[in-house]
């Protein structure tokens, strides 16, 4: 049997438990304050953005793996033997993935796949490919099969404020002037290549928007696999979290896992973000 060993990058946003539930292997994007770097999760937390936009008023930029980081990433995992599946970044909104990519043809049993998703989604991909290869997939098999379900994870989430979006080039100056002058908490839906576009406006506060939310989704995907869904977001209410969670187990999802976006993550989004994960296809 092929040994495989799964990886990604640090904006798959999977929890410590996860990585360890799923043995999946992490590479830290970078992130850099004004003249500093650091690597997301490792020497910079989600906390530390918001502490550097309050006293610089500038946005931490955020950059992808470089491809010699990863050709070291890749010869620690493989130099036993093993064969690598690495789930990447979407590769429309990052050089994460070309860069990985680059690295792995010029490599020997290296396999990487653009999730074409961000965040947990990313992560959720990841444990896909864990539960294939625990089936004794091979790992063109386990790539074969994530091609075929990766535009099932839906993705979307509500926002607070574009004003993180804003600084990093992602919003119009209009759409936040909208957002500042009108209750409104807008939505931010992945396309199947990826990309991100505008999907619902919600009026109000961000509790009642979020409850809202929830019940579109709900509504949307009445058929969605109900093993797992996931909620994750950048720092918010507990309570809020803990309401969704609670509607979700309602509604069926065994696992239901609240999770906290890192530092890549909470660059261009901001507190009060939060998004619904759900995987709209029966296999696993």
């Amino acid at each position: 049997m092929e040994k495989i060993i799964i990886t990604t990058d640090s904006a798959s946003d999977l929890t410590a438990a996860l990585y360890k539930e799923y043995d999946i292997k992490v590479v830290p994007l970078t992130v850099v304050f004004g003249d500093k770097e650091c690597k997301d999760g490792i020497d910079c937390q989600p906390s530390d953005i918001y502490t550097f936009v309050d006293k610089s008023g500038k946005l931490p930029s955020t950059s992808a793996v470089s491809q010699h980081e990863f050709e070291e990433f890749f010869k620690t995992h493989t130099a036993g033997g093993a064969k690598v599946i690495h789930i990447s970044l979407s590769d429309a909104l990052s050089l994460t993935y070309k860069n990985a990519k680059a690295v792995a043809d010029q490599m020997k049993d290296v396999y990487v796949v653009d999730s074409c998703r961000l965040s947990m989604a990313v992560g959720f991909i990841a444990m896909l490919a864990k539960m294939q290869v625990n089936k004794g997939k091979t790992a063109k098999e386990v790539v074969e099969f994530l091609e075929k379900v990766k535009s099932d994870v839906q993705v979307s989430f509500v926002i607070d404020t574009l004003k993180f979006l804003h600084k990093g080039g992602r919003c119009s100056a209009t759409k936040r002037l909208m957002t500042m002058v009108l209750p409104i908490k807008p939505e931010i839906v992945l396309t199947k290549e990826g990309k991100m576009e505008s999907g619902a406006k919600y009026f109000g506060n961000i509790k009642k928007s979020l409850d809202k939310y929830t019940t579109d989704i709900l509504n949307k995907y009445p058929n969605a696999n109900k093993e797992y869904a996931i909620v994750t977001h950048t720092e918010i209410d507990q309570s809020i979290t803990d309401e969704i969670v609670a509607r979700l187990k309602k509604a069926g999802f065994k696992n239901v896992y609240d999770t906290l976006a890192g530092t890549t993550i909470t660059t261009h989004c901001g507190k009060n973000t939060l998004g619904i994960l759900i995987y709209n296809n029966s296999e696993l």
